[in-house]
């Protein structure tokens, strides 16, 4: 058995993929159930050497006369690797739990679908349920803070309110950006058309470019270089 080798692919499962446009690469990875299950399985092991080394102790403790708490010492590091063994699992697995969890929470829009769910496939049962109840949530807080106004021509205005966006305000709400790699056509709100091709320069909203930015395919533009 190679232990520690389940947890590092975990860990390494999370590293976002690089060389593709989001178009065409999916952010989120499939669920390794596999190995999920293996690196569970390494944790069971380790606890049940853990019972043994610790029944072996109490054995020995109680046909001895000397009164000592503390395990011999030449079995004290077979306690202190499977302790770190078994906390060193638990963190990669709550690792792995927790970026795929922030993944399905921050999703916008998914990358070559219109809808702003992750594909099933992609996801455990227990994530196909998170994403679902979570959806559902956010459509009903966003119905709370829904508002009607009155125009000024006698019709009422819904005002609805998106909690997917950032929780703080931009400190700017144009950018001018470069591309740094090709992503085609993207629409904007307006429903006009911006073609992404590399070296091209753009003036466009920080809402709608910031996510490329973060992911390597634009770069902002700042101080002379911006004019």
């Amino acid at each position: 058995m190679n232990f520690g080798q389940r947890g590092r692919d975990l860990v390494l499962d999370c590293q976002p993929s690089g060389g593709n446009p989001p178009s065409s690469q999916p952010s989120l990875k499939p669920y390794k159930d596999d190995t999920v299950r293996g690196c569970l399985e390494e944790i069971t092991w380790h606890m049940d050497e853990l019972t043994h080394l610790a029944d072996g102790c109490n054995s020995n403790r109680s046909n001895s006369s000397e009164e000592n708490d503390k395990p011999r010492v030449e079995i004290r590091p077979a306690f202190l690797m499977h302790d770190v063994s078994i906390r060193r699992n638990k963190r990669c697995l709550l690792a792995y739990m927790n970026f795929r969890v922030n993944a399905i929470r921050h999703q916008k829009t998914y990358p070559g679908t219109s809808s702003s769910r992750i594909p099933s496939e992609l996801l455990s049962e227990a994530e196909i349920d998170f994403q679902q109840a979570y959806e559902q949530l956010r459509c009903n807080q966003s119905d709370v803070y829904n508002t009607v106004s009155s125009s000024g021509g006698g019709e009422d205005r819904l005002h609805t309110l998106n909690l997917s966006c950032r929780r703080m305000p931009p400190t700017q709400t144009m950018l001018q950006v470069r591309v740094l790699k090709s992503l085609g056509s993207i629409v904007l709100p307006d429903s006009s058309t911006v073609n992404l091709e590399t070296g091209a320069v753009h003036f466009l909203p920080a809402t709608e470019v910031e996510e490329f930015v973060q992911q390597g395919y634009l770069e902002v533009m700042e101080g002379e270089e911006a004019f």
